[in-house]
């Protein structure tokens, strides 16, 4: 039933397209992949991925067994209801992104909503102990990666925006590289640590990402000085 109303929705969708009189725009011309991978030869551009893949990496460790990890805290079979609770947030937080780059700049944001994920992935084992805790804790987390994720389109654009399309689809790639990756970094963080505690594992990961970010700011800096001339030896 799920992927059936997947592909019905999918299908609505197409039809509406088809049906709504959209210009015809012409086919941009293909990029060989040396082309499409030239961005990463830049040290300054390939940095600017670490932090969000290290974010990913945490939360996927976490997502892909989420399931198990709340029947464990609530003591319950079927958690299709707290599900909701995670979509309602990561709509939540697309939207709260944008404001946020708008209102107070990409940096701080991005710093902020790192910050939030390390206290809630830490949080996740104790709060998902109720229901309560369980529906405002998955709420506000499975926002903080797609804020985050909206923070990083504007941060790249700013970075390297003649090359707007291929970093995007660039970026698309490390997230997905940290969806596989998470899910193999939480089976086996489970030798360490009890299922039920594994947004250690997540908040961990999120640390290592904030510490990436600020250090790349702070290398931006310091080139910054060094190119207007304020630099030392």
């Amino acid at each position: 039933m799920s992927f059936g109303s997947v592909a019905a929705a999918a299908g609505i969708a197409a039809l509406a397209l088809l049906f709504s009189g959209m210009s015809r725009i012409p086919a941009a011309g293909q990029l060989p992949l040396r082309a499409r991978l030239s961005p990463l030869y830049n040290p300054r551009v390939l940095s600017a991925f670490v932090p969000v893949f290290l974010a990913g990496l945490g939360f996927h460790s976490i997502y892909t067994y989420l399931a198990p990890m709340l029947q464990a805290n609530l003591r319950i079979d079927d958690i299709s209801g707290m599900l909701i609770s995670c979509g309602v947030g990561s709509g939540a937080g697309s939207w709260l992104g944008g404001i946020a780059a708008d209102r107070y700049g990409v940096n701080r944001s991005f710093v902020s909503v790192l910050l939030a994920l390390i206290v809630i992935e830490i949080a996740l084992p104790y709060a998902t102990r109720s229901f309560a805790g369980a529906i405002l804790s998955l709420f506000v987390w499975s926002g903080a990666i797609p804020c985050l994720f909206l923070l990083q389109q504007h941060r790249l654009l700013t970075l390297n925006p003649e090359n707007a399309n291929v970093l995007m689809g660039l970026n698309n790639a490390f997230i997905y590289v940290a969806m596989a990756g998470g899910a193999a970094l939480g089976g086996a963080s489970q030798f360490v640590v009890p299922l039920t505690k594994i947004g250690w594992t997540g908040a961990i990961c999120s640390l290592a990402a904030l510490t990436a970010f600020l250090l790349g700011i702070r290398r931006s800096v310091a080139n910054h000085r060094v190119h207007s001339g304020h630099g030392g030896t």
